[in-house]
This record gives C-alpha cells, structure tokens and sequence, in this order.
C-alpha cells in the first residue's frame, strides 16, 4: 500500500504459489477515508476473479455468505481473544445468535 498525504493505492497481486504464475494483478485507488470500500472492492474482484479461475460447473458448490452471520462470528471472536475468561463467556451470546 503507498500512501501520499490522502491518497492511498493498493496493488494486489494473486499468484500461484506452486510456480509463482501471476494469475491475477490489479490496482486500487482511494482516499484515507475509504478504507472499507477499497477493501470491499478489492474482496469482491479477488473473489470474481476466483470464481472465474475455478469455475462454477457440476458438483462444485456455491455457498452464499451470510454476512450478519459472520460479523457476529468476528464479535464473538473478538471478546473470546482479548477478553480471558469473561470474554469468552460473553463471546457465547453472539455464537447462539448465529445457529439457527
């Protein structure tokens, strides 16, 4: 990430580790304040991206991402890793919020 005054751009590259291939580069640019959208936008062009390389066809499974699901998942992790014992009492609540 290079960073000028407000002005950030992330490069991103997506390789194959097994030959070091480039599968995939791309560019972002945005302000210091748009941190969230820069990563929104970089996760969904990795993710067009991945879909694109490993397909879509018979017997692969597309699973949609609960997104108020997972953000209470990082809740609750987020009190069991900082916060000992009670924290990981607490970080019960939102795991129960989570199955149906």
């Amino acid at each position: 990430m290079l960073r000028s005054g407000n002005d950030l751009r992330v490069n991103l590259q997506l390789a194959r580790v097994r030959d070091d291939l480039t599968l995939w580069s791309g560019r972002f640019d945005g302000q210091a304040g748009q941190v969230f959208e820069i990563q929104d936008e970089i996760s969904r062009a990795v993710v067009d991206t991945l879909r694109l390389k490993l397909g879509t066809g018979p017997g692969s499974r597309r699973r949609e991402t609960d997104t108020a699901a997972y953000d209470l998942y990082l809740r609750a992790r987020s009190l069991a890793v900082r916060g000992g014992i009670r924290g990981t009492l607490e970080s019960i609540g939102p795991l129960e919020q989570v199955i149906p």
